[in-house]
C-alpha cells in the first residue's frame, strides 16, 4: 500500500539549506573577521533545529529497516570487507572532490574564502572522521536515493517523500 498526501511547504530541503548557507556566506563577506569556529554560532537556530529533526527521522527510518523480518530480501546482512573497501574508496573520492572545491574557494582570504581556508587547514581532522574500520552494524535495506530535494520544509516539521526519486516516478 502507498499513502500519499499533499504537504503545504515553504521549499524543499535543498533550497532551504542553500538559502540558509547563502545567508551565512553573505554575512561572512560582510564580516571578514568571522572565524571557522564561529560558523555553528552563526547558523540560524531554526535551521539547526530542522536539521536535528531530519536526523532523528532518518535514524528512525534506518531503525525500522534494521528490524528482523521473515523475507530474506529485506533481512539485515553482515557488512563485508568488500563493502567497507567500496565505501572507503567512494568516501575518499568525494572527499578529494570537496577538498579541490575548497582549495579553489580559499583563494581570497576573507569572508567565505577564509572559512574555506580554515577548513582546509584542519583537513587532517576531516579525513580522520572519514576513516572506516571494522563495523559491527548490520547492512540493511536503504531508502534509495535520499536527498534534501525530497524533504519538504513545512515550519519545523520534516516530511520524507520519494524512495527512488521524485514523486512522479512512483
Amino acid at each position: 500500500a502507498v499513502l500519499h498526501s499533499y504537504v503545504d511547504n515553504q521549499a524543499d530541503g535543498w533550497a532551504f539549506t542553500r538559502n540558509r548557507l547563502g545567508k551565512l556566506l553573505d554575512e561572512a563577506e560582510l564580516d571578514a573577521a568571522i572565524r571557522a569556529d564561529q560558523v555553528a554560532e552563526t547558523l540560524d537556530p531554526g535551521y539547526l533545529r530542522w536539521a536535528g529533526v531530519l536526523g532523528e527521522r532518518l535514524a528512525a527510518l534506518h531503525g525500522a529497516f534494521a528490524l528482523p523480518v521473515d523475507d530474506p530480501a529485506f533481512a539485515p546482512e553482515e557488512v563485508s570487507a568488500a563493502d567497507i573497501e567500496a565505501w572507503r574508496v567512494a568516501l575518499a573520492t568525494q572527499a578529494g572532490q570537496a577538498r579541490e572545491a575548497l582549495a579553489r574557494a580559499a583563494g581570497g582570504g576573507t569572508g567565505p574564502a577564509a572559512l574555506a581556508g580554515a577548513l582546509l587547514a584542519r583537513w587532517d581532522e576531516v579525513e580522520a572522521k572519514g576513516r572506516l574500520g571494522r563495523l559491527s552494524t548490520p547492512k540493511t535495506r536503504t531508502h534509495g536515493e535520499r536527498h534534501l530535494g525530497q524533504v519538504p520544509v513545512a515550519s519545523d516539521a520534516v516530511h520524507l517523500m520519494g524512495f527512488v526519486g521524485g514523486p512522479r516516478q512512483h
